[in-house]
């Protein structure tokens, strides 16, 4: 393979990843996704873990707005920003986003918000679980150092 392939797979790599992590913290322009052909935004669900379907549900609003996680992540206490920065954030909107619970997630929350019933369904128990066992104000800054 030639270096020039190797640096336009690399630069289209990075194009899609900076585009999937614009998406995934700020939502994408609408333009932006409805200039994709069909098939451009079938791949970029594919390179995303997501069916087309998934991806034009998701594409509609901020994740804020979308997903119960953000309340959830309220409740527990633990703060978005922090957890953006240790890279947690897009993997917990992940999970989020392909969960069949969202609206029992969303119900429970609203009826019994200070429930541990979450805990059997959510995908993310385990990272939200640690996250708020570890103080941020811990040497680490909350990164889970054991000092």
């Amino acid at each position: 393979m030639q270096a020039g392939a190797v640096e336009g797979k690399t630069s289209a790599v990075a194009r899609l990843m900076s585009w999937a992590d614009r998406w995934f913290h700020q939502g994408p322009g609408r333009g932006e996704v409805d200039a994709l052909s069909p098939e451009e935004f079938a791949r970029v669900a594919h390179d995303l873990g997501l069916s087309a379907t998934d991806l034009e549900e998701l594409s509609h609003h901020p994740a804020e707005e979308r997903l119960p996680l953000y309340e959830r992540l309220k409740l527990l206490g633990l703060d978005v920003d922090e957890l953006r920065r240790n890279e947690f954030l897009r993997d917990l909107e992940r999970t989020c986003a392909m969960c069949e619970s969202k609206d029992v997630c969303r119900h429970e929350m609203a009826v019994t918000p200070g429930s541990d019933a979450w805990k059997a369904y959510c995908g993310n128990r385990s990272v939200l679980e640690s996250a708020a066992a570890t103080p941020a104000s811990c040497c680490c800054g909350g990164s889970g150092c054991k000092g």
